[in-house]
């Protein structure tokens, strides 16, 4: 959601028949509010039928949409792609590059107002699954971050990655549907 929060980005199911399987690709919409109802649901430029774009973040600023896609040329499964607005258009999908994207899956962006990429990936050595990731020196889009450091997050105290959680949802109080589960030695759930 936009920072006025009048613009929306979200990801939309594509379920097209492949005989008599069917086959589903995820793609990118934009709405505008107009008073308490959504309208004008616009597919982004880049949405494709051959290949799933998914999980938009959309900068406070509203010039950076982040999004994970499985597009040709990628490192992996899902890789994480930038583009930029420049007058009003959304410029080529660009790559983040090998650092931040695995031969796996890396999905789920988000920066913070530190310039610090948030990711899910289970490509990188974690955990197993999709664990959560951060980039730090993470400021450039413009071109392929050979400096950044990845953290896993399960190095850190619940502690902390409940303050940092909470420091997302306050720098955006209008995030909505963030599932957050914790899990310790004894499997208990938090």
């Amino acid at each position: 959601i936009s920072e006025s929060g009048d613009e929306n980005y979200f990801t939309r199911a594509d379920k097209r028949e492949n005989g008599k399987s069917y086959i589903n690709r995820l793609q990118i919409f934009s709405a505008k509010l107009d008073g308490k109802k959504w309208e004008n649901i616009t597919p982004f430029k880049y949405n494709s039928e051959d290949y799933s774009i998914a999980h938009p973040w959309l900068s406070k600023d509203g010039n950076q949409l982040f999004f994970a896609s499985d597009m040709p040329g990628g490192y992996g499964g899902m890789d994480i792609y930038v583009v930029q607005n420049k007058n009003g258009k959304w410029t080529q999908p660009q790559n983040l590059g090998p650092t931040i994207n695995s031969p796996g899956n890396d999905i789920f962006p988000f920066v913070n107002d530190e310039g610090i990429l948030f990711f899910s990936s289970n490509g990188h050595k974690g955990m197993g699954g999709l664990d959560v990731f951060y980039a730090e020196k993470f400021h450039d889009t413009t071109k392929t971050n050979a400096n950044i450091v990845l953290v896993n997050i399960q190095n850190n105290s619940r502690l902390e990655i409940g303050h940092m959680l909470d420091a997302i949802i306050k720098e955006n109080p209008k995030t909505i549907g963030i599932d957050i589960i914790f899990k310790d030695k004894k499997e208990n759930i938090y």
